[in-house]
């Protein structure tokens, strides 16, 4: 109870004093609270003409110039700025400021633009900014902007849009091996992505379990022993969209679903992927038909990882257009389908099987399987933006995402 209680008021007073620091008043280290009371008796409230600015958005130049990192923000009518810098070097764990007096001030003024000459290459920098009022408040810190820059000199490296088709890039771990992924279409570089598709795949594996749940049995007759064929509620999709460990990933998706016996035996996909990794996958809209168990027609949902659909693999054209936008550049006849070994789509086989799912075979050809088959490949696919920084490593002959320190042998 005491150690709960001393928690609490050092928690308190950490409070205290960020709120006490963004109001312009300087605080220390061995402050007690009757010294913070004094403090907060110095504050002046704002006045109907001084009240507290907006936040604006603090947006940094990513690419290398020698003058200097450039800040720029939108004017929210304040009477002034001020940006507070912390640095480490690249890799480590360095925090953003928490407040206008963590870190260092490398700028104070009216102006909406700032270059931080005094930067040193290899190191990472988090800039956060304050707009303040005529009395020099700041707006509470939950509305801050952060900036982030890796400054580096990016010579010899290239973006995600320079890549062609058949282009390979080298990212995500799991199980414990790297994954290569191909460049398979890029014609949405105007939108700012384009497509690869695994090298890898995560094994033979369900679609989706027999949905025959002790006590609660699935009213489709089919799924009760052949699984469900709605990508939006299949197994693999969580699989594939998960980080957690073996036994942790997994979490009914409706009140007929079954746990697959692979949850117990693989962890979630991106389990072992970077943050970076993680956050620069490009969030796909995918669309699919529906079987007339669902009702019919179709539905769209979201996804970092995802199978494709037959129309983009070049199949099915007349039949699906609407699961996709364009049939992906590099499947074009079954010699370009040609694959490792036979793996899913996310397309059901016609309208009236509930249970069954189409499937690309190691030939190239389109046949269909049930959703519970065992052995049937889960091969990843995922956007990536081309705005994202590559270089090339000689030894995997392979591009990389020069920004992930994490992982990344190029950085």
């Amino acid at each position: 109870m005491i150690k709960e209680k001393i928690e609490y008021l050092e928690q308190t007073k950490a409070a205290i004093r960020t709120a006490i620091q963004n109001k312009g008043v300087a605080v220390q280290d061995n402050d007690t609270f009757r010294s913070y009371a004094e403090k907060i008796g110095q504050i002046t409230g704002p006045s109907a003409t001084q009240t507290l600015p907006e936040q604006t958005i603090l947006i940094a130049n990513a690419k290398y110039s020698p003058n200097g990192i450039e800040l720029v923000w939108a004017d929210v009518g304040a009477a002034g700025y001020k940006i507070v810098r912390k640095s480490g070097a690249i890799g480590t764990g360095v925090e953003p400021p928490q407040n206008s007096a963590d870190g260092e001030a490398v700028y104070t003024g009216v102006a909406t633009t700032y270059t931080d000459t005094s930067v040193s290459v290899g190191n990472r920098y988090y800039y956060r900014i304050f707009p303040y009022n005529s009395a020099g408040q700041f707006q509470a810190l939950e509305g801050q902007s952060i900036a982030q820059v890796d400054y580096r000199d990016r010579s010899g490296q290239t973006t995600v849009g320079d890549l062609g088709l058949g282009d390979t890039i080298k990212f995500g771990e799991f199980n414990g091996s790297l994954f290569t992924w191909k460049v398979v279409d890029t014609l949405d570089k105007g939108k700012g992505y384009i497509t690869v598709a695994a090298d890898q795949n995560l094994g033979n594996q369900q679609f989706d379990a027999p949905e025959n749940a002790s006590g609660n049995p699935n009213p489709v007759t089919n799924r009760k022993s052949q699984g469900n064929n709605r990508w939006l509620y299949s197994n693999v999709r969580q699989l594939l969209n998960a980080s957690g460990e073996k036994n942790t990933w997994w979490v009914a998706q409706h009140e007929y679903d079954v746990k697959p016996g692979y949850a117990s035996s693989l962890p979630g996909f991106l389990t072992d992927f970077t943050e970076f990794e993680k956050g620069i996958i490009v969030t796909k809209t995918n669309r699919c038909v529906l079987d007339a168990a669902d009702g019919g027609g179709s539905e769209t949902m979201q996804d970092k990882i995802w199978l494709p659909s037959s129309y983009a693999m070049g199949l099915e054209i007349s039949l699906r257009p609407f699961e996709d936008d364009h049939p992906y550049e590099a499947f074009t006849d079954n010699a370009s389908r040609q694959y490792q070994s036979n793996w899913w789509l996310r397309t059901i086989n016609g309208t009236t099987s509930a249970s069954v799912v189409r499937v690309v075979i190691s030939s190239g050809a389109l046949v269909s399987n049930t959703a519970s088959s065992g052995y049937i490949a889960v091969r990843p696919f995922c956007l990536i933006p081309t705005s994202a920084f590559i270089a090339w490593s000689d030894s995997d002959n392979a591009y990389y995402f020069a920004d992930d320190s994490q992982r990344n042998p190029a950085s």
